[in-house]
């Protein structure tokens, strides 16, 4: 076998190697960003669908998500 066709099989294999570490990151990245819309929304006592769709409001008038949140969650608090 020639140098050339073992240094791509390598190449190869260390580009899925890579690919899967990179895609594994990136699911637990979602599923951790996931978990706390539902935890916030379980907090605050409205639907994930309803808190993401606010979240992506926020974000477009340049407000933070955090800063969201606790806003919504005192003005909960307050009102009740």
């Amino acid at each position: 076998m020639s140098s050339a066709r073992t240094l791509a099989k390598w190449g190869s294999a260390i580009a899925v190697v890579v690919g899967g570490a990179v895609l594994g990151m990136l699911v637990k990245k979602a599923f951790s960003a996931i978990d706390a819309i539902a935890k916030t929304s379980d907090k605050l006592g409205i639907s994930t669908e309803k808190l993401s769709a606010y979240h992506h409001a926020a974000r477009l008038s340049g407000l933070e998500t955090r800063t969201f949140d606790m806003a919504l969650q005192r003005m909960t608090r307050r009102v009740s």
